[in-house]
């Protein structure tokens, strides 16, 4: 029993050093990331956006359109914490949480970087019901 409980510690520490392994190739990003909400500005982002980013429940041509007013409607969060990162077929997803130092919210998201670590998914509102419409004339 006890050895099962010492090999269960050492999985976990194990998965947790890997986590913060892996993620640490992009702390750089997601620090812009962060003082982007911070200082609502969006021209920071800039280098770090793939050509062809997209946000999650929005329509596809509209994010340069989307992003700043997301980014000025979201709290100027004060920290981040990776809670997940997975190997996918167009490159590595980062998932984390944003914090409010004023509302102690936690905001849930998720990026996906493509292998010049710029950003193909800027999924910054993961938990969010997103709701369109296409108006016709």
């Amino acid at each position: 029993m006890k050895t099962k409980l010492i090999y269960l510690l050492y999985i976990l520490l194990i998965s947790f050093t890997a986590i913060a392994q892996d993620s640490s190739k992009f702390n750089s990003q997601l620090k812009t990331i962060l003082k982007t909400f911070q200082e609502k500005d969006i021209n920071q982002l800039n280098p770090i956006l793939a050509e062809n980013y997209t946000i999650a429940g929005m329509p596809k041509g509209l994010e340069k359109q989307i992003l700043p007013q997301i980014i000025q409607q979201l709290p100027a969060f004060s920290s981040y914490k990776v809670t997940q990162v997975k190997k996918e077929k167009n490159g590595t997803r980062i998932y984390l949480y944003f914090t409010s130092s004023k509302s102690k919210e936690k905001v849930n998201s998720n990026f996906l970087f493509n292998d010049k670590n710029k950003i193909l998914e800027f999924n910054i509102l993961d938990e969010a019901n997103v709701n369109t419409q296409t108006i016709t004339e």
